[in-house]
């Protein structure tokens, strides 16, 4: 592999993080909280970690595509407080199917 293509590789691995890391921040926003509150409790707004092998990147249809993904996902939030934790991925993928 000569500099150009390596630099052009590295930058399309780049790419993929931050767009990954973009798509992360977006479920964040999406799936709310984990866990049993009160209806009147402030949500809140988690961030999510999902560590992978590999990425693909479909500009055709504009998607992007984690290989070999950790079958936990990491979760976070610092308000209106503090949590941290784990969820397994089929749980996590539930979310993304679910009607709140």
């Amino acid at each position: 592999m000569n500099d150009k293509t390596h630099v052009a590789h590295t930058r399309r691995n780049f790419i993929a993080f931050v767009g990954g890391l973009a798509t992360l921040v977006a479920t964040a926003l999406l799936l709310g909280s984990i866990g049993t509150a009160k209806a009147d409790d402030p949500k809140p707004m988690l961030m999510f970690v999902q560590l992978a092998q590999g990425v693909k990147i479909d500009p055709s249809t504009q998607t992007l595509r984690l290989i070999g993904v950790s079958p936990q996902t990491l979760y976070f939030a610092d308000r209106p407080e503090r949590i941290a934790g784990h969820i397994k991925m089929d749980a996590f993928m539930a979310e993304w199917t679910s009607k709140a």
